[in-house]
């Protein structure tokens, strides 16, 4: 047998073995001729990585939606309870509409309106903006209401409420955060027949 006949009958021999070995489930073996000794890489898992379902909360945003959710409270507190003063509007509201939401009970309860009922909010309030994003100052957020188990009445006992009136509203709120924490200084309603 020539030398190149060998070699290739060596060849022939290793190659399927290589092969069997390559897709066997245990350690390489050991060539016999050889005194260097071949170790399995132990195989290096591959990290699972899972998508979070949670977004990671804004800074702010759980302030902004704790006080959205208190300035319904105290409004429904004030519309419910001519008792409840309505300087716990401060407490919720700056501005404009701090001065507008007081105005307006103040004349509803001079005039004998009474209130029943409680609006519901559908879901949490939903922060859209918040600027500037590390450290913010400004905020809008909207609410969806219902208010079909409200009812207003004269001070004769006779409905007020006009006919045809939404049965929810969407409120889109804007905010700033002050000394005294965030506050409500616009709020813009729109008439919807759903949330």
């Amino acid at each position: 047998m020539t030398r190149m006949q060998l070699a290739a009958a060596i060849v022939a021999a290793v190659l399927p073995l290589a092969t069997v070995a390559g897709c066997s489930a245990g350690p390489s073996p050991t060539p016999s001729s050889s005194s260097e000794t071949m170790t399995p890489k132990p195989a290096t898992p591959t990290p699972i990585v899972t998508p979070s379902t949670a977004p990671t909360p804004r800074a702010g945003e759980a302030d902004v939606v704790a006080l959205v959710k208190k300035y319904y409270e105290i409004d429904q507190l004030i519309t419910n309870n001519p008792k409840v003063p309505l300087s716990r509007y401060k407490e919720v509201s700056t501005g404009s509409n701090l001065h507008g939401l007081q105005d307006y009970r103040r004349g509803s309860r001079n005039r004998g309106e009474r209130y029943s009922g409680k609006t519901k909010m559908i879901g949490e309030p939903r922060v859209k903006t918040l600027e500037p994003a590390d450290n913010p100052v400004r905020a809008k957020a909207t609410a969806c209401l219902d208010i079909r188990g409200t009812r207003v009445v004269n001070n004769q006992g006779k409905s007020i409420v006009r006919p045809g009136r939404p049965d929810f509203y969407i409120d889109r709120l804007s905010l700033k955060l002050t000394e005294s924490g965030w506050r409500v200084y616009t709020v813009r309603s729109r008439g919807v027949s759903k949330c």
